[in-house]
């Protein structure tokens, strides 16, 4: 995985069990977090993922991939900790390998083509972190 080359797909389900791809999102930017339920600093970074999605919801998908938790686990992690963005199950692990991850949360972003364009690992400290993203997805559409 490779800053600006392709995305690898990804190997994930939602709630119902659906598999789910990258090209359900063709056009869009995508934001990729990669956490786990035990994981403080994910659980942290919830109210600003749904700040960004809330903001972008025509132009940017948030897409929370979830390494420890079942298909059927996801609609009650959802609710308790208010996701207001697509949470998905890796049950397999296919994805989180697939994209190289070594720790949470980490996120990847996609640009409209699904191009790797930045990879953060770790809970961002910076306050202008939501304004930098919606700058960053603005910059999709010009």
């Amino acid at each position: 995985m490779e800053v600006g080359k392709p995305a690898p797909d990804i190997a994930v389900k939602n709630a119902q069990g659906e598999l789910v791809d990258l090209q359900d999102y063709q056009g869009k930017a995508v934001l990729l977090d990669f956490l786990s339920k035990t994981c403080g600093a994910c659980l942290a970074s919830i109210p600003e993922l749904n700040k960004i999605q809330a903001q972008n919801s025509e132009r940017l998908v948030v897409l929370s991939v979830a390494t420890d938790l079942s298909e059927s686990e996801l609609k009650d992690f959802s609710k308790s900790n208010k996701i207001r963005y697509t949470l998905l199950a890796d049950q397999l692990g296919i994805t989180q390998e697939r994209y190289q991850i070594i720790g949470y949360p980490t996120l990847v972003y996609l640009n409209r083509q699904h191009i790797l364009e930045k990879i953060e690992q770790g809970l961002t400290t910076n306050p202008n972190w939501v304004a930098e993203v919606n700058r960053w997805v603005e910059k999709q559409y010009q």
